[in-house]
């Protein structure tokens, strides 16, 4: 009698990104994002959800450490846990991916281990998760809250992951000018190109938006609007026109996701 065949994990991945009206229409969000993870080559299903940081904020509000004077995020929307648990009944997922950008530069709470430690407190205090997603947070939350060096783990990972973003998404398209440029129609640098080789804990607003609004007239007649009003589907268009010897690709946010996909 023949061995039975592996089931494919059910993945979902809760991405921190636009949720403005314009894209959600188009679902661009998870089109970014299921074009990436096809880099991975990794035998899944695999569903993506937008989310915002409100989402993880609402976990738990009163716990969020803020600076002096610093601007609050709001909690508008139903609190991340909330949306994990109705994903993980109605599409039978087997296996979650929280991935999300660094915390604004004005909250106390600063780093990986930090950021990370926040949200996976929220989770496993979470009355509406099942015992078995809070328990592979409790181990993860166990690994992050060590004080050394984190080694790779070997064989299969747990059912909640997380991808931390930083400063954001954006780090990785501008780790990779030149793709972003050929992207934008410009086979060489354009008047007014920004300078990617800068810090900013804002890359979108202070380089990736304005390369943007230099693209070439070609290019604008494909893809309409501003970077910052239509980021998913900008990002879309750049991500689709890297080869396959992209810097991109070598970036922490796309080697981390294919680790995590190509590891359930």
């Amino acid at each position: 009698m023949g061995q039975k065949s592996r089931r494919k994990p059910n993945v979902g991945v809760f991405v921190e990104g636009s949720l403005r009206d314009r894209d959600r229409m188009t679902d661009s969000i998870a089109t970014l994002w299921k074009a990436l993870a096809r880099r991975c080559q990794a035998d899944v299903v695999l569903h993506v959800y937008g989310i915002d940081k409100s989402q993880i904020v609402a976990l738990a509000p009163a716990s969020v450490p803020s600076a002096p004077g610093a601007t609050k995020i709001g909690t508008r929307r139903e609190p991340l846990d909330v949306a994990i648990d109705r994903a993980w009944h109605r599409d039978g997922l087997t296996h979650i991916i929280v991935a999300f950008d660094a915390w604004p530069p004005n909250k106390v709470a600063k780093g990986r281990r930090e950021e990370i430690g926040f949200l996976l407190d929220g989770i496993a205090a979470s009355k509406v998760l099942s015992s078995e997603i809070k328990a592979s947070v409790a181990g993860l939350a166990s690994r992050y809250e060590t004080k050394g060096c984190l080694s790779p783990r070997d064989g299969s990972l747990g059912v909640l992951e997380v991808l931390y973003m930083e400063p954001m998404f954006e780090a990785l398209l501008v780790s990779d000018e030149a793709t972003v440029r050929n992207a934008l129609g410009h086979s060489s640098v354009p008047k007014d190109w920004p300078k990617f080789k800068r810090h900013t804990q804002q890359p979108d607003k202070h380089i990736i938006a304005p390369a943007v609004d230099v693209a070439h007239k070609d290019v604008l007649k494909k893809v309409s609007g501003r970077y910052l009003d239509r980021k998913t589907a900008w990002a879309l268009w750049i991500i689709e026109r890297a080869d396959d010897n992209a810097s991109m690709w070598k970036h922490e946010i796309s080697q981390r996701l294919c680790r995590l996909l190509c590891s359930l």
